[in-house]
């Protein structure tokens, strides 16, 4: 692993649902995601299901990663993508001195 990979995190972010298929998806896509590549990879969610967004930000933060690129597992670009997830992502104070990156692949 190169000391950039070991800085830099990789959050795939999904909605959550009540239905276990959601949650079953989005993590199956961080554990495929994390076969391939040398940096850590954890799945959160929005909403609904744990673990959320600020506890997977904390758990990445925790094992030292200064840099997270979070990846949103939606079919499209918008409300979520757009404006959800970028406002989630303004954690407290607590949480300064972490780059975050927030982008979306169509």
């Amino acid at each position: 692993m190169n000391n950039n990979c070991k800085k830099t995190g990789i959050l795939i972010v999904g909605h959550g649902s009540k239905l276990p298929y959601n949650k079953e998806v989005v993590t199956e896509i961080a554990n495929k995601l994390d076969e391939k590549v040398d940096n850590i990879v954890e799945s959160g969610f929005m909403e609904l299901v744990l673990p959320n967004i600020p506890q997977q930000v904390d758990k990445l933060k925790n094992q030292g990663i200064e840099k997270i690129i979070v990846v949103p597992a939606f079919l499209a670009h918008g409300v979520h993508t757009k404006v959800d997830i970028p406002t989630i992502l303004r954690l407290p104070h607590d949480h300064l001195g972490l780059e975050h990156s927030h982008t979306h692949h169509h």
